[in-house]
């Protein structure tokens, strides 16, 4: 019986821990040099007024080079996403990208590291 309800007690854990609500995000980065190694990637969010919305978030690898990606601990329907990719040092500069990504959406993140930095997504050069 204390088999029984160890094994109900984890079932049920691990599901709640499966529907963790946030916002999921997709970050590719394009054209940074792949001898750079793995770069750090942090973002910073807001939704609302409230400081119960507003926060930090690392990137991580998600399986392919230059492929990361993030859950933002919020149920707000649209956060204010700004992403900073920081470079291994002498391997090139910080850029940074803001998006308004959305709940229960796919988001996809591009940052091209070379070229054009548009960071306010206005079609000019920031």
């Amino acid at each position: 019986m204390k088999k029984l309800l160890l094994s109900t007690f984890a079932f049920f854990a691990l599901t709640v821990a499966a529907f963790a609500q946030g916002t999921y995000v997709n970050l590719t980065i394009i054209g940074m040099d792949p001898a750079c190694g793995d770069p750090t990637i942090t973002g910073n969010y807001y939704a609302g007024e409230d400081s119960i919305n507003v926060g930090e978030v690392t990137f991580e690898m998600a399986g392919a080079m230059g492929v990361y990606s993030a859950l933002i601990p919020t149920t707000a329907e649209s956060v204010n996403l700004t992403v900073c990719v920081f470079p291994s040092p002498n391997c090139g500069f910080v850029v940074c990208v803001e998006q308004v990504v959305y709940a229960n959406t796919m988001n996809t993140v591009v940052i091209p590291m070379g070229g054009m930095i548009d960071v306010d997504q206005d079609g000019f050069d920031s």
